[in-house]
């Protein structure tokens, strides 16, 4: 886990690292909204990295706590050879979450993750599908019948 007083430090490679997986959150989360809740800690900040020190993979996580229990959400993941770190992520993420009472991991992601964590004991419970307003065409809409 990197602790805050490095996130500067850090910035340039977990923004390149997430930049791409922002993308595809629907508007939910950007890169400003991300470094606030790191910033207060909300989120966790975790980085992988190769023999020679390089930043290979980046997860974004937060704790979340249902009337019943708590579970590590693994919010956010960008990287490349996720084959070299996964493995060893996924272990100092469990034992983070242990630590902090959680019943277990979860994330939410494109079907493509199923075929990947199935390999590593992971299965798949729920999809979640979504559909997304164009708000600014919806706007357009209303003033035109207005």
């Amino acid at each position: 886990m990197i602790p805050p007083a490095v996130f500067n430090i850090v910035r340039e490679d977990m923004e390149r690292f997430l930049e791409p997986t922002l993308a595809l959150s629907g508007g939910r989360e950007n890169l400003s909204t991300v470094w606030h809740r790191l910033a207060t800690g909300e989120y966790q900040l975790w980085m992988c990295f190769d023999d020679e020190n390089n930043v290979e993979g980046v997860e974004v996580t937060r704790i979340e706590q249902y009337p019943l229990n708590k579970m590590l959400n693994l919010i956010f993941t960008g990287g490349t050879n996720l084959e070299n770190w996964h493995e060893e992520l996924v272990e100092a993420l469990e034992v983070f979450a242990k630590a902090n009472g959680c019943a277990g991991l979860e994330g939410v992601g494109r079907l493509g993750w199923q075929r990947f964590l199935k390999n590593y004991g992971w299965k798949v419970n729920n999809v979640i599908c979504e559909k997304l307003f164009d708000i600014e065409e919806d706007l357009e809409e209303k003033r035109n019948v207005a």
